[in-house]
């Protein structure tokens, strides 16, 4: 299960930045698929390079990790710690040519989301697995060399005992074809150099296991030690003589069980042929005898006394604890090195001093300041239009905000700091420190006893609230009256509710009405309602005012009112 994402990024001009989206959490199951391009031209990727992407987290930690390439197209697999972090996190991608050259190309963002709950995720922490990588393979190569060298060291060791074994066989030879009055010297001189050549072989069939990845060494100590073998073999079969005498064409000769035997020349020529055919091929024997027997257990240095077997297993020992503890090494990712931030260039994660000053130079630029303890985070942004904001986000994400404005042109210092909470009902302050706040609201005309669902062609309602006293100002026209509303006529909707003990001290004036039928008096007038947010109208009457009905309302009627009530 996995999501593969394809892009393209440019190596010579800027192109619109990419915003690839990707989820925190999700390692190992989001692919980056890159196609990079000269100038909007697809750009061939050459043989021998290394892509590598560069990253920057939210938090500031480091991303460096290596990449493939196929078909012309970069694959970066998206690790546990490129999704660790959520937000805006920057990268590149980097070509390494095998000249040690370096390409990179334009930038692009990860927009990481983050988890739906709060638990879980990964620790968020640098990650240079192209770093580990390289050094994992420069360790494997000095292996490999240092185990060439003691293999080639070995292989010459083994060819000069060799050479040694195969003059002294040559001695022996020619001692017992030469001197047959000193037979049993030569005979006693070729087992010598049977015991000589068994050591040898040894030693070259050990020193070509140890260098298969130094071949050209080891075959050559390999042909030398079977040279030596084959001459061994001859010495040996040789070597049964113990004594030849020749006379009247007969042979004394000591069998292999040491008896004494006398056979005619004929006789022994057919004897010794016969010997020969059955000696084995020593060396043979050896290079296939399986390694029965072979422990793993000691992993000691290697010892002059050891046997073959017991050597191959001591280093096989090596070898595996070596590759376990490269195996942990490379695997461990809590700083075994203990590299500070100082060595890196970085500001610790517990806190430390910026020395510069610190830009970001984006569209919609944002600094975060996240608090674990409360789970909720204050950040500042700067908006489009030259304005700032600096927000606080509550862990239910309803927030509170204040303005900085460049003031759009107003003349009022007062109107650059503002106030809101989750972005509505801006207020300011005043030179006596009272709460101004501004805004708007949809005046509404509905019947007391049913409301009507009526239909308008103009609701605008705006106020100024200063304190505990607010103003409110509008107009509301009908393009078709409910026939269903039924009682006193309302104006609905006012921003904030009327104070309880309000008790209408205040009117609220009726500057212009039209489309009203049947009423009786001398113009309009509206009462504030305590603890309601609506108006009530009445008709102004010589002696009393009465109120307006829904008997009185048209399909175009019209109300423009202004008024002042108590919160």
């Amino acid at each position: 299960m996995s999501v593969l994402t394809s892009f393209s990024l440019d190596l010579t001009q800027n192109s619109p930045l990419e915003y690839i989206f990707a989820k925190q959490g999700d390692a190992s199951s989001r692919s980056l698929e890159i196609t990079l391009t000269n100038n909007g031209v697809a750009y061939t990727i050459p043989a021998n390079v290394t892509p590598r992407i560069r990253m920057t987290k939210k938090d500031g930690t480091q991303i460096y990790n290596d990449g493939t390439v196929a078909s012309n197209k970069i694959t970066v697999e998206m690790t546990d710690q490129m999704l660790a972090v959520p937000g805006i996190a920057v990268a590149d991608i980097q070509l390494i040519g095998a000249d040690g050259l370096v390409l990179s190309s334009q930038l692009f963002y990860l927009n990481i989301e983050e988890y739906a709950s709060s638990e879980g995720g990964a620790v968020s922490t640098d990650e240079y697995t192209a770093l580990t990588n390289a050094l994992v393979r420069l360790e494997q190569t000095e292996a490999i060399t240092a185990a060439a060298e003691a293999a080639t060291a070995e292989a010459e060791a083994a060819a000069g005992e060799v050479t040694e074994a195969i003059t002294d066989v040559n001695a022996a030879k020619q001692a017992a074809n030469t001197a047959a009055s000193s037979a049993n010297t030569a005979a006693g001189a070729a087992n010598t150099a049977k015991q000589n050549a068994d050591t040898a072989t040894a030693a070259a069939n050990t020193a070509a296991a140890a260098a298969n990845t130094a071949k050209q060494n080891a075959d050559t100590a390999t042909s030398a030690a079977n040279t030596a073998a084959a001459a061994a073999n001859t010495a040996a079969s040789s070597s049964i003589l113990k004594s030849i005498a020749t006379a009247a064409d007969q042979v004394l000769i000591s069998t292999a069980a040491g008896a004494w035997a006398v056979k005619t020349l004929a006789q022994f020529k057919i004897w010794l042929a016969l010997t020969a055919a059955d000696i084995s091929d020593f060396s043979a024997t050896v290079r296939s005898t399986v390694l029965t027997g072979l422990s793993t257990a000691s992993s000691a240095a290697v010892a002059a006394t050891d046997s073959v077997l017991t050597a191959i297993g001591k280093l096989q020992a090596q070898i595996t604890a070596n590759l376990t503890t490269l195996t942990n090494h490379t695997g461990n990712t809590s700083n075994p090195h203990s590299v500070t931030a100082a060595q890196a260039g970085a500001v610790p994660t517990g806190g430390g001093t910026l020395t510069g000053n610190a830009k970001i130079s984006k569209t919609f630029p944002q600094l975060e300041l996240f608090d674990t303890a409360a789970n909720r985070s204050s950040y500042f942004v700067k908006s489009f239009d030259g304005n700032l904001f600096i927000r606080n986000v509550a862990s239910d994400n309803s927030y509170r905000e204040i303005l900085l404005s460049d003031k759009n042109g107003n003349s009022d210092d007062a109107a650059a700091l503002q106030y809101s909470l989750n972005g509505t009902g801006y207020k300011i302050h005043s030179q006596y420190n009272l709460p101004i706040e501004s805004g708007t609201w949809t005046p509404t005309l509905r019947g007391s006893t049913t409301a009507g669902a009526n239909t308008y062609s103009a609701q605008n309602g705006y106020y100024v609230k200063i304190g505990s006293l607010i103003f409110v100002y509008g107009r509301v026209t009908l393009s078709a009256k409910d026939a269903a509303m039924s009682g006193y006529i309302l104006i609905s909707g006012l921003p904030i509710s009327i104070k309880a003990d309000f008790n209408g001290f205040t009117t609220c004036n009726i500057s212009y009405f039209g489309s009203f039928t049947g009423l009786t008096g001398y113009g309009l007038s509206g009462n504030f309602q305590p603890s309601n947010s609506t108006i009530e109208l009445f008709s102004l009457g010589q002696n009393a005012s009465i109120g307006v009905t829904a008997a009185n309302i048209n399909n175009t009627t019209d109300v423009i009112f202004s008024g002042i009530y108590r919160i």
